[in-house]
């Protein structure tokens, strides 16, 4: 939840002069020096709190020196107690390079009205990075200008009467700064502040505020989440349970929390800890308390945000960090940009992420695939959270903190403990929701073979009867109580804005006459409103799992929300990790929502399309491969399969999951092994069936190529291969010795990026022996023999041979250039290109530096303008330029090279060892031309990215392939 900027802690200072300040203590009253303390005689202090009529007197009681032009007032009565009581001031210190979102309110002249009085104004804008810095100040721009002109004589700036004023970042308002003055060289849209960093360094000033916690705000608010979120002042029972409120205090999983603290202590810069457990089991609550106990060691220590992974970048971590991440499972593309993202920095300070989710799984070896291991390399530390851990005692003692604290809040006598009411409760969540029903309702579950199912009832009733309650306040008798239940469900997937609320209603047909929505949303907001501008959801996941296995005719609702246009981006990736994890816990879900998957899979792989965001693409993928696997489902991804963009580097893991589930739909339908099945021949569906396999299974292949699983990739292609020789064997079908030479080719290409060489010549040598039988009977297929030829020469070059490709090379060129200028088509333009480009580098390979440069201008002229993939054109003329010596013009092309790769692996982060080559290159090329210097940055700030590839990641790679790959690939011989 975000902090606000509250009006009434703004107040109004009469001193040496007009201001503004803010208060940050019951007592206490932040703003600039200038305004209290004068040039020549100090005048008495006054302020007046925003909205009252009365001024009171106040005293400086800490000031800074001219330079730091900041104070501290004090008044004799506490006017501020109950609003500081219930939210304290939240501190923030700036990224040192990032743009910062802010704003201020204060009483500047420009307000001045006839009678005396000021209104107030605000400047809304960006803190400018780089400013002012040796004055040390924080400079402020606004794109919507300034004030003009003062109304009243007396103030020669437009903006005076703002000093002191509070300036915060947006939208999270961290206190950041105190505003000082306009600047008088630049426009009117300009302030200046103190930076609080300067304020609390006084120890003077600490002295009376007490120690402050401050949080690194970044680009968009804060880099991470507040630790702990604070209670609006209506809210429903459920909220209470939310760990990140920690209404209880934190009790029980010492063992777990010291293993943390060690973990995060040790001396190693950048390092991974994974905490695993069921729903309830308490990883929230465990993470809080760790990143409390290093906040107050002054790390920045926190939440990322769940809503803006897009934007889990870092450019400089200038103190040492812990970045939580809660269902880590939810952001695999964004972590594994993290991952290699910070892996690839020379970290100053250490670096610590814990991941969060309910269990080990695909997600993990997803993250392992798009980082090349990097996740396991850099992961010291992985602990479960099981039901086995919490003893008698400390379940007793979860119950005691428990009941404590709702009693408190509900103003009750402490209710006694039952013992026998929390013997048989696993988690730490079902004890304190059993608490929490004691609270309220004075009877706790005390026996029960499913407890967890009755206390979920129990609290869901509970939760029912609040709502119900407001519904007849807001007169909503035509509500039925089952439409009230699916408008409450709506929002728990959802969590819409206050201003969504309304359509989103009128979208869902049942809510009835349009009359009473405007009626809904109030009663919603009076529910739901967490204070953000938006709904929260009801009460913890647990809970939410519950209410929908509950809802009558969840299908519909679904369907109808699906079919809203005014859904974001961030409420379908919610709604997707809702189902997705309510489905672990309910057989109903479960079946629903792989009936929704079937139903609307091409709308949802066309919204992941069309938003091209990671967080879409990756809930998508997450849903899918967490969904059981059924018939429907395998043939709903075959359905789908033709309208999949096959070369969006973006979608690239999504395509793979839906690949294999639809090569999975192929194999169920396709009885036995192809080796297996007699008189292939003569059954003509059966044949059709395993061509279809076959075919499936390429598609496999290749899309598991494209995510770097090439062990995986080859087991799929050798599969395929059997397939095609059988069919090709029993029926001499030319088509079939078509697909086997495809197969023969890839699969060469497979082997060679595991650096199996001479197995990549063998496949290659026979997919070329047969595509030469294949175009004596159809000689429109010359351009896939051109294709076949050029990847061999490419394996011989890998195995050490580049003189060996030139004939296969220079075939191929002949083959294209005959094909295109008979009939021109993009594929046999993208042919050319690759065979010019490969041949330069067998050329260079083997010496022929002006050779290969002429190879290398011939392939522009096929080039594809509307895919500018020149990294390996540049790389390679880096290569050429240094062997000649031309250190310059290698510089130049090694860092075209690399931020082309570099673009390519933001995209699809299994690209980023092509990134890493380029980079290892233009190190070798600042070394050989003797720029020392930016050879020792280069390997200061990137010592990973310059890692050369492992035998071990190579090897990594071969084991996945299973024993009987090669014999299915060649045929036994």
């Amino acid at each position: 939840m975000y902090q606000t900027v509250r009006e009434e802690l703004i107040v109004e200072v009469y001193g040496s002069r007009l201001g503004t300040g803010y208060a940050i203590a019951p007592d206490l009253i932040l703003t600039a020096r200038h305004v209290v303390i004068g040039d020549t005689n100090d005048k008495p202090v006054s302020i007046r709190p925003l909205g009252l009529p009365d001024w009171t007197s106040a005293s400086v009681v800490w000031a800074g020196t001219p330079s730091l032009d900041a104070a501290l007032l004090k008044v004799e009565e506490p006017l501020f107690q109950e609003s500081l009581a219930l939210q304290p001031i939240d501190w923030g210190r700036l990224s040192p390079s990032q743009s910062v979102l802010c704003r201020a309110t204060g009483f500047p002249a420009s307000q001045a009205k006839i009678n005396g009085t000021r209104d107030t104004d605000t400047i809304a804008g960006s803190t400018l990075p780089l400013a002012s810095q040796k004055s040390n100040r924080i400079v402020v721009a606004s794109p919507y200008g300034g004030p003009t002109k003062t109304p009243t004589e007396g103030s020669p700036d437009a903006w005076g009467g703002m000093s002191g004023a509070a300036l915060f970042s947006s939208p999270d308002a961290y206190l950041i700064g105190i505003v000082t003055h306009s600047p008088k060289n630049f426009g009117s849209n300009r302030l200046e502040a103190t930076p609080i960093t300067q304020v609390i360094s006084s120890p003077d000033f600490s002295s009376l505020v007490g120690n402050i916690s401050l949080k690194t705000v970044g680009e968009d608010g804060v880099l991470l989440r507040p630790i702990a979120k604070r209670l609006p002042q209506r809210y429903p029972d459920s909220w209470l349970l939310d760990p990140q409120y920690a209404v209880v205090d934190f009790v029980g999983r010492s063992t777990e929390l010291e293993q943390l603290k060690g973990w995060a202590a040790e001396n190693t810069n950048l390092s991974v800890a994974i905490v695993i457990g069921s729903g309830g089991s308490g990883k929230t609550r465990l993470a809080i308390e760790l990143a409390q106990h290093f906040a107050m060691k002054g790390w920045d220590a926190g939440l990322l945000s769940s809503e803006d992974s897009e934007r889990w970048s870092f450019n400089s971590l200038p103190y040492p960090t812990l970045l939580i991440v809660d269902y880590a499972s939810r952001h695999q593309s964004s972590l594994s940009k993290l991952l290699i993202h910070l892996n690839s920095m020379a970290l100053h300070q250490p670096v610590k992420i814990l991941l969060l989710d309910r269990r080990m799984g695909f997600w993990w070896e997803n993250l392992n695939r798009a980082t090349k291991r990097v996740a396991e390399e850099i992961c010291d530390l992985k602990l479960s959270l099981t039901s086995a851990d919490i003893s008698d005692s400390e379940r007793n003692s979860h119950a005691q903190h428990a009941l404590t604290a709702y009693s408190r809040i509900f103003g009750i006598d402490l209710p006694k403990i039952d013992e026998a009411g929390y013997s048989r409760l696993d988690t730490p969540l079902l004890i304190h929701m059993n608490a929490l029903l004691l609270c309220r309702t004075g009877e706790a579950t005390v026996s029960s073979r499913s407890p967890k199912d009755v206390i979920l009832t129990r609290l869901l009733d509970r939760e029912r009867e609040r709502w119900e309650e407001a519904r007849y306040i807001h007169e909503l008798t035509e509500l039925s109580s089952i439409q009230s239940q699916r408008a409450v469900a709506l929002v728990a997937l959802t969590r819409p804005a206050l201003s969504q609320i309304e359509t989103m209603i009128e979208a869902i047909s049942d809510f009835g006459a349009p009359s009473l929505r405007s009626r809904i949303a109030n009663w919603l907001e009076d529910l739901f409103d967490d204070n953000a501008g938006s709904l929260g959801a009801l009460g913890p996941d647990l809970l939410i799992g519950k209410l929908l296995a509950d809802t009558a005719d969840l299908r519909s609702l679904l369907m109808g929300l699906l079919d809203w246009g005014g859904l974001t981006t961030d409420q379908r990736v919610r709604a997707l990790h809702i189902l997705t994890i309510s489905a672990e816990d309910s057989v109903r879900i479960k079946e629903i929502f792989a009936d929704f998957l079937i139903a609307n899979l091409e709308g949802l792989i066309e919204a992941a399309v069309s938003d091209q965001q990671d967080d879409v693409i990756d809930s998508l993928h997450t849903a899918l491969s967490s969904a059981e696997s059924s018939h429907r489902l395998s043939k709903a991804t075959d359905l789908v399969w033709a309208k999949l963009p096959r070369r969006n580097d973006r979608l690239a893991f999504l395509t793979s999951e839906i690949a294999v589930l639809r090569a999975q739909w192929h194999r169920k339908r396709t009885p036995g092994l192809v080796s297996d099945v007699a008189n292939l021949g003569s059954d003509d569906l059966l044949s059709e069936r395993f061509r279809n396999l076959g075919g499936a299974l390429m598609d496999s292949a290749e899309a598991r190529s494209n995510v770097g699983s090439w062990g995986e990739a080859v087991n799929d292609i050798a599969e395929s291969a059997s397939i095609y020789r059988a069919l090709y064997i029993a029926n001499d079908d030319i088509d079939d010795a078509d697909q086997l030479a495809i197969c023969l080719s890839r699969a060469g290409l497979y082997q060679r990026n595991m650096e199996s060489n001479e197995i990549a010549v063998d496949a290659g040598e026979r997919a070329v022996r047969l595509w030469r039988e294949v175009v004596q009977r159809k000689p429109h297929r010359r351009t896939e023999l051109a294709i076949a030829l050029t990847n061999l020469a490419g394996s011989y070059c890998s195995a050490g041979r580049p003189s060996a490709g030139f004939r296969h090379c220079t075939e191929a060129i002949t083959i294209l250039s005959n094909e295109i200028r008979a009939h021109e088509s993009e594929q046999v333009r993208d042919a050319l290109e690759t065979v010019y480009v490969e041949f330069a580098h067998h050329c260079m390979e083997a010496g022929y530096l002006k050779t290969a440069k002429t190879n290398l201008q011939k392939s522009l002229r096929f080039s594809n303008a509307s895919d500018p993939d020149n990294g390996y054109y540049n790389k390679l003329m880096a290569e050429i330029s240094l062997r000649e010596e031309e250190f310059d013009a290698a510089i130049a092309y090694a860092e075209t090279a690399a931020m082309a790769y570099l673009a390519k692996a933001k995209q699809n982060i299994s690209r980023i060892f092509w990134f890493r080559g380029a980079m290892r290159l233009l190190l070798e090329t600042f070394e050989k031309a003797g720029r020392t210097a930016e050879a020792l940055q280069m390997r200061e700030e990137f010592p990973e990215l310059l890692r050369e590839s492992t035998s071990q990641e190579y090897e990594s790679e071969r084991s996945k392939i299973g024993d009987r790959a090669l014999i299915l690939l060649f045929g036994g011989n």
